[in-house]
Formats: C-alpha cells, sequence, structure tokens
C-alpha cells in the first residue's frame, strides 16, 4: 500500500529542547529507523528509476534497504562526508557506490559514471545544522542534477519545522520545486521524522 503525503503546512509540533544539543554538534542523534528506511526506499523505486543517489549514507542504514529494494540494472552512488561512515557504508553496501564526498559534489560523482543527472535523490543530511547559504549550495546542486519531473526524498526531524533554520528550509523547498508533499509523522524513530517529497 503506498504510504500517504500530506501537504506542506506549518501545523506545530512541540519541540524536543532536549535533542537539541546533539543535534548540533552531530547531526544525528541516531541512525534512521528500520521504518524509515522502508518509507524511503518505497518511494525511491516505486516507479523503477534507473539512478538513485543518497546523501549523507552514515553507516548505511537505508543504503541497506535501497540496495535491497532496487532492479537489478539499477546504478545507486551513495556519498558520505565522514571517511569512518563511508568505510562502513562500502563494506555492508558493495551493490552501491559509495563515495567519501560531500554532497555538492554529486554531480562530479555522477559524472563517473557517464551521468549528469539522476531520477531520485535521498537524503538524511542533517539541514537544520547548516547555515542558510550552505542550505543553498548544496540544495543547488541537488536541483542541477535532477532532470524536469526527478524526486528529492529528504528527512527531517519533527521539531525542525519550527527551528529558523529549518522554516529557511522549506522555503528552499517551496521556491525550487513544482510540488512538495509532506509525510505523515513516522513514530518509529528517535526522534520522530518527517519526509518531504519533492518533485521538479
Amino acid at each position: 500500500m503506498e504510504r500517504k503525503f500530506v501537504e506542506v503546512s506549518d501545523s506545530g509540533d512541540l519541540v524536543m529542547a532536549r535533542f537539541l544539543k546533539s543535534i548540533k554538534t552531530s547531526g544525528a542523534i541516531s541512525s534512521c529507523s528500520s521504518e524509515v528506511a522502508k518509507a524511503l526506499a518505497e518511494r525511491a523505486f516505486h516507479s523503477k528509476p534507473q539512478t538513485v543517489v543518497e546523501l549523507g549514507s552514515g553507516t548505511g542504514a537505508i543504503t541497506k534497504k535501497l540496495v535491497e529494494d532496487m532492479p537489478p540494472d539499477a546504478l545507486l552512488l551513495a556519498l558520505e562526508l565522514n571517511q569512518d561512515f563511508a568505510h562502513m557504508t562500502k563494506t555492508c553496501c558493495p551493490k552501491a557506490h559509495v563515495y567519501h564526498d560531500s554532497a555538492e559534489n554529486v554531480k562530479e560523482c555522477l559524472g563517473k559514471h557517464g551521468k549528469s543527472t539522476c531520477d531520485c535523490v535521498v537524503s538524511t543530511l542533517p539541514w537544520t545544522i547548516f547555515t542558510r547559504d550552505m542550505q543553498k549550495k548544496i540544495l543547488t546542486a541537488i536541483i542541477d542534477v535532477l532532470p524536469p519531473g526527478g524526486e528529492f526524498l529528504t528527512v527531517t526531524y519533527t521539531f525542525a519545522t519550527l527551528l529558523p533554520k529549518g522554516k529557511h528550509f522549506k522555503k528552499l523547498l517551496t521556491k525550487n520545486f513544482s510540488k512538495i508533499r509532506r509525510s505523515k509523522v513516522i513514530w518509529k524513530n528517535l526522534p520522530p521524522v518527517y519526509i518531504y517529497h519533492c518533485h521538479k
């Protein structure tokens, strides 16, 4: 059954203040849950795209599910800035092409496979700890590799929508994508998250 998405709104969520310090220092509190991984993989491959890019693979929690669900002839790239995490992802997901690189360089990584675009970009990047300029820079790089109709899926903590940088990021999405939907809260994650589903 396809997961239901709702239009983006500003309905409030309680801010989980106890998590903020951890997010500011590490960008993530824990690996994404299997429920989040399942939701992302379902959306990423619902129309059987040939090329998917994951930004911020971490230790490979999402990558594993993407590899499991991708068609045999699909291409999956994963970019991770932390060298140790990139190595862990490469070890546990040999079918994925893992790069120890910044999300800004997604086009260069695709170019190594003779491609300039991809069908879908999946992200678990910690948007709320980026500066506004960095948010714009990375999102510009993402938009640059998505063809018309391309999809962008990104995870955000529920309380992030109340933070200034979270609000700024949502404005960037609204400005740059023709259609944006937000999933219902995925409670089986620490902390709970939304998934933004954006069409170029």
